[in-house]
């Protein structure tokens, strides 16, 4: 379970993890590089997914084949983690956790969006009681612009769970799309009034920015930003705002923040810097920068496993555990740095005090 929360972090756990349009409340500060004329659910030149195959199979290969498609996606390993996915579903039988996975790795290292909606809907015909691969699903369709895929694939989570916050806040944006402002904000002020994740608050500070009301969108985006603060749209509206407000000296602190951590954390791929001796570098300015921003210590320590081993990559997610005790996911990580060592006991002990964590976070 650890790993799973891992590889949904990374690969940018809201879908908001397409990452195919930043959605801004002015002009996006940037374009997709997925086509807007993408294929919608009701054209044909994506195929139908299959009837579930119940062939037979190594369940115990498959299950191993994507435990280590698991590590190696979490260290953004993406084209071995593909290989492994894809070993796993031919040693079958097969599963909607693989396709699932394999969907968002393709889209994450290829921008394949065609490619990721195909896994997606085979996930969902091999789980019919998931709601997961539906909220991928309509968050993809959102990002190209089909509105109607977005709203039925929502529905079609809401079936499933009809608590699933996401499902809420992406509810709540087709409502705003479609013009219906004030019940997308009664939607809004509900998921937060129960304490909503950070995109409710997201969602409703656009909507309080188009209406003429900067300080109530400076709060929201303020309270946003507590909640997921490498979260760059966030940061970008945030200096939106605080130009209408007139906070000159703000706003341009605020957009220098966005542009340091952009590169890093931008959910679009054409952002994000590749050279990775040029990304560690920036990681480690902005670790300098927002010493207390402990995702970027993990995202870091990911990076030097790339550029300079295994050493550097565990001294920085030591540093960040005993920095940041209370956070599961250092914990996570390290559990599987420590596996690829060979460490067993010392991984055992990491992934029980995250598991202890999370528990206790959760209760």
């Amino acid at each position: 379970m650890g790993s799973s929360r891992l590889v949904c972090v990374g690969i940018g756990a809201a879908l908001l993890l397409a990452g195919c349009r930043r959605e801004a409340v002015v002009p996006d500060e940037s374009r997709s590089g997925a086509p807007r004329g993408e294929t919608t659910d009701d054209r044909p030149a994506i195929p139908a997914p299959a009837p579930p195959a119940n062939r037979p199979g190594d369940p115990e290969r498959r299950d191993g084949l994507f435990a280590q498609a698991e590590r190696l996606a979490a260290f953004h390993d993406d084209a071995r983690a593909i290989r492994k996915l894809e070993k796993a579903l031919a040693a079958g039988p097969e599963d909607a956790r693989t396709r699932r996975l394999l969907g968002l790795l393709k889209l994450r290292r290829d921008s394949d969006v065609a490619a990721a909606r195909v896994e997606l809907r085979r996930a969902a015909a091999l789980d019919p009681t998931d709601a997961e691969p539906h909220l991928l699903l309509a968050s993809l369709a959102l990002e190209l612009g089909d509105a109607d895929a977005a709203g039925r694939h929502v529905a079609d989570a809401l079936r499933r769970d009809p608590d699933r916050d996401r499902a809420r806040v992406l509810e709540a944006r087709l409502l705003a799309q479609g013009g219906e402002v004030g019940a997308a904000r009664a939607r809004l002020d509900e998921l937060i009034e129960a304490g909503a994740p950070a995109e409710a608050w997201f969602e409703r500070g656009k909507l309080r920015l188009r209406g003429d009301d900067p300080e109530g969108a400076l709060a929201d985006f303020e309270a946003a930003l507590r909640l997921a603060p490498t979260d760059t749209r966030i940061r970008f509206n945030l200096a939106q705002a605080l130009r209408r407000l007139g906070r000159a000296e703000e706003a341009a602190r605020a957009q220098e923040e966005f542009e340091l951590l952009r590169p890093v954390f931008s959910l679009a791929k054409h952002d994000q810097e590749v050279d990775p001796r040029r990304r560690l570098e920036r990681l480690r300015t902005i670790c300098e920068r927002f010493p207390n921003l402990w995702s970027a210590h993990v995202e870091r320590a990911r990076t030097e496993l790339a550029v300079e081993g295994t050493g550097a990559a565990r001294r920085t997610l030591e540093a960040a555990r005993d920095a940041f005790p209370d956070e599961p996911e250092i914990r996570e990580l390290l559990a599987l740095l420590l596996d690829r060592l060979g460490e067993s006991e010392a991984a055992r002990h990491e992934r029980d005090e995250g598991r202890r964590l999370r528990e206790g976070r959760d209760a």
